[in-house]
């Protein structure tokens, strides 16, 4: 019985080991940063997003296109992958008539992900981003860059990027090493 007990707890405790050790990822909607083109556009087509084919084959670049509803907006969605064929980056274009409205947006959804994420605004080298950290764990899994850009194609978008640490080769131990020697300088 004894025996029992004992291999009953090493068993819960490589178990618990094992779930610390997982990676975790900045979340979209939900849904992990992570995985494959075709893994990722599963778990989007389920909340209501489809397949832009047309932006596909117009736009030269390496990635894929989705419309949908984001926050009560219809938005594009622009899926791009790594060089390991990992998601690494999520990025919603939302339209807006004129710059003052997309302006106005910008700053709306600043304050909100500020608030959601318990976060600052960043700003490195005139970049503006959101850290976003775990709640489980405090450490680093990525950013959000809200700003506004014209396009020729739509004109006028607010464009919200959620960029991925773990699937971009960010090395986070040492960012958090500079951090914190940058703070006690």
């Amino acid at each position: 019985m004894k025996t029992r007990v004992i291999s009953f707890l090493f068993q819960l405790c490589f178990f618990c080991t094992n779930i610390n050790a997982q990676i975790e990822h900045l979340n979209f909607m939900n849904i992990p940063i992570d995985g494959t083109y075709q893994q990722f556009e599963q778990k989007i087509l389920r909340k209501g997003f489809s397949k832009n084919n047309a932006f596909d084959s117009a736009v030269n670049v390496d990635a894929k296109f989705y419309k949908g509803t984001y926050e009560g907006e219809k938005a594009i969605l622009v899926v791009r992958e790594n060089g390991n064929h990992k998601i690494c980056t999520v990025k919603v274009l939302i339209r807006c008539e004129n710059k003052t409205n997309a302006l106005a947006k910008k700053n709306y959804y600043i304050e909100k992900y500020i608030r959601e994420y318990n976060s600052e605004l960043m700003e490195e080298g005139g970049i503006k981003a959101i850290p976003v950290s775990s709640f489980r764990t405090s450490m680093p899994l990525g950013f959000l860059n809200v700003f506004v850009d014209y396009l020729d194609i739509i004109g006028y978008v607010v464009e919200i990027e959620y960029y991925d640490f773990n699937n971009n080769g960010i090395d986070v131990n040492g960012m958090l090493n500079d951090y914190i020697n940058n703070m006690f300088e």
